[in-house]
């Protein structure tokens, strides 16, 4: 295995095991919409927190009105802020600031940042690529990714499948989840949805 697939293996077994905590942290069991503030981000935080050290995560909103600067993340020793812009719907805010907690999930280099999100987007949508590894597109590239499992998670997958399958539009979907619309068309009409569902397999598999 490859060091760009092995790396993206471990988005999705990070997704799915935050996934996993969300859901015993709420008692077992998580359903849609899955909780940024009060699940996603608190068990980030607890996966940073070490040697007694209480990381903590803050979100913070801003007057932003520019259409290609969404939301940031400023990391420090203790704690992070992730900031969005006012001017996103709440779907958009919810999905800006799950992918910015993301990269707390997975990098650890000042080479992890990019501007390219438009660009970025339409790679994803056309195609699954594997990006130089530790280059800024990657990380970047990584974070959607994470973002994307999260809050539509693979334990959920066939829910999602039979909604469409029953002539649900991915508005419908989008709207019952909570996330952007176009993100549910990725999962669900894309080639990035059967490259997710092969590797989800391939994990489940290797679980077993």
């Amino acid at each position: 295995m490859s060091a760009d697939h092995s790396r993206f293996c471990d988005v999705f077994l990070i997704a799915r095991d935050v996934v996993e905590q969300v859901a015993r942290n709420a008692g077992g069991s998580v359903d849609f919409p899955i909780p940024v503030k009060k699940g996603i981000i608190p068990v980030t935080a607890g996966r940073l927190s070490v040697g007694g050290v209480k990381y903590t995560i803050r979100t913070i909103r801003k007057d932003w009105r520019s259409s290609q600067f969404y939301s940031a993340l400023f990391r420090y020793t203790d704690h992070a802020d992730v900031v969005y812009s006012t001017s996103l719907n709440r779907c958009w805010k919810r999905f800006s600031a799950c992918k910015e907690v993301a990269h707390l999930l997975v990098d650890d280099g000042a080479t992890h940042f990019t501007t390219d999100v438009v660009g970025l987007i339409q790679r994803i949508i056309t195609d699954a690529p594997f990006f130089e590894a530790d280059s800024s597109i990657e990380s970047e590239y990584m974070g959607v990714i994470i973002a994307i499992e999260l809050l539509l998670p693979w334990k959920f997958r066939k829910k999602l499948e039979a909604m469409r399958d029953a002539g649900k539009t991915d508005l419908q979907i989008a709207e019952h989840a909570r996330v952007p619309e176009k993100f549910v068309n990725l999962l669900l009409r894309s080639p990035y949805g059967e490259t997710s569902k092969r590797i989800n397999e391939q994990l489940d598999a290797a679980a077993q």
